[in-house]
Formats: structure tokens, C-alpha cells, sequence
């Protein structure tokens, strides 16, 4: 893409960003390019979290943290990486070419690349600080990227404003439905054309041995997964539709849902 287009591309993004109200760019865009929402409340959209939310949002705020990650999942993840990018690029290929998708949380940029290939231009969002430095500086695509920190429980876009959101590897990270609502609620209202959102399966194989082993001995049952059903209900609540929800593999508890509007 050219220099014009680029610049173009960024205008048209700078002009669905929602600001408060009295509020503008000055308020909220950084010397080195990053428009922060957060400024110190990392709670922002979410009156209420589970305990285990707010720990995990308070994470990966420095470079440094956000670095070790990176690498870290990179070395340890690729197999899986790979099977997630391929059911990632066969969503988003029925969707492409898109004008602009939100990528939330981007983390470090670790899914840009195959974005870019089925959209012109990216909006990279994460709560995290230390995310939005190392993707900034590392991410090299042809693709126009805007980066903002803002949550996802408060996104500060315009309805309907880009054409499809991907939110990755959050929604297990959430301990109750109601932040899984509201998380759907926000996607959903800023796309105007679909979603991909990754979760966690109450029914899968996995799940279904840890709800055993806690009747059994009394472990600890975690509560960030959610069923099929309950993630079709919220969609259809906000005007989504699941036409496609396929899983990381057999045995795996991570699917991946296409919402279409």
C-alpha cells in the first residue's frame, strides 16, 4: 500500500473513535502514537470483576513483561499456534477482503500477520501498555495498524465501525458469564459484520473431567468456561449469530466462534 493510502486508512480509523464527551485527541493520544483510554483505571467498562479478571489485567503493563511473553508462547506454542491460524484464516476468508477488523486483545501482534491478509487495515487494542510497546516495535506488516489501550468491557468505538472484531485468548482469562456478556455486547456493537471469538467449552472432555474430579475430591472448579448454548443466547441478545464453531482440535477445550450480524 502506498504512503497515501496508508495515511488515509488512519484518518478513516481516527474518525470512529469514540471520545468522551469534551474530550479529543489531545486528551488521548501519546508522543509515541498510542491512544490511551486506560490512563490508571484498568477497570474501565466493568463496575464489578471477579478477582481472578483483576489479577490478569494487571499483567504485562511493562515492556519487559510483555517481551518475556512473547517469546515465552512463541517457543513453547507452535503447534498450536499453527492449528489456530489455520482456523483463523478459513473464518476470516469468507469475510475478505475487510476494510478495518479490531484485533482485542492484540497482545504483541502475534495474529497480525494473518489479518493483514484479509484486511486492508488493523485496529490493535489491548489493556496492556507493556503489549501495545512490544507490538509496536516489533510487528512489521504492510497493513495500516492504529494502537490503542482501552478495555474491552469499554471499547472506544462508534457502533457499527469496523467491518469484523477478533477477540483471541481473553474470554478464558474471565471468571464469571456477566464479563463474557459484556465483553459480546461490546464486540458486537462496534462490527458490523461478524465476529470470531475464542472460548473455552463447558462440554468439553477437559471441562467435563475437571467437574468429575471436583465431585469426586472437592478440587477447585475453575469458572471461565462457557457452553455452546450460553454463547449462542448472549450472541442472539446483541444481534449475533453462530454459524460455525469449530475446535482447536479433538481433545482440546478452546473453540473458536464465527458471530455473524
Amino acid at each position: 500500500m502506498t504512503q497515501h493510502g496508508k495515511e488515509s486508512h488512519m484518518k478513516h480509523i481516527e474518525e470512529v473513535l469514540l471520545f468522551p464527551q469534551g474530550k479529543g485527541k489531545r486528551d488521548f493520544l501519546r508522543s509515541d502514537g498510542i491512544w490511551d483510554f486506560i490512563g490508571g483505571e484498568t477497570d474501565a467498562g466493568m463496575s464489578q470483576m471477579e478477582p481472578e479478571t483483576s489479577k490478569y489485567q494487571g499483567k504485562y503493563q511493562s515492556i519487559a513483561n510483555a517481551q518475556s511473553y512473547n517469546i515465552g508462547y512463541k517457543e513453547r506454542k507452535q503447534k498450536r499456534t499453527q492449528k489456530e491460524i489455520a482456523i483463523l484464516s478459513k473464518l476470516l476468508a469468507g469475510h475478505a477482503p475487510a476494510e478495518t477488523v479490531l484485533d482485542m486483545p492484540c497482545g504483541g501482534g502475534r495474529l497480525s500477520p494473518v489479518i493483514s491478509e484479509f484486511a486492508h487495515s488493523i485496529i490493535e487494542m489491548d489493556l496492556a501498555l507493556g503489549q501495545l510497546l512490544y507490538g509496536r516495535e516489533t510487528c512489521r506488516i504492510s497493513a495500516p495498524q492504529i494502537w490503542i489501550r482501552a478495555s474491552g468491557f469499554q471499547i472506544p468505538l462508534k457502533d457499527n465501525s469496523v467491518d469484523g472484531s477478533l477477540c483471541i485468548r481473553l474470554s478464558h482469562h474471565l471468571y464469571s458469564l456477566d464479563e463474557k456478556e459484556k465483553l459480546i455486547s461490546e464486540l458486537l456493537r462496534v462490527s458490523r459484520h461478524f465476529v470470531i471469538f475464542s472460548f473455552v467449552d463447558s462440554a468439553s472432555l477437559k471441562y467435563t473431567l475437571r467437574r468429575w474430579r471436583h465431585m469426586l475430591t472437592g478440587a477447585p472448579l475453575k469458572t471461565n468456561s462457557i457452553t455452546v448454548r450460553e454463547l449462542r443466547k448472549i450472541s442472539k441478545k446483541y444481534g449475533g449469530d453462530i454459524v460455525t464453531c469449530p475446535a482447536i482440535g479433538p481433545f482440546q477445550a478452546h473453540r473458536y466462534a464465527l458471530i455473524v450480524k
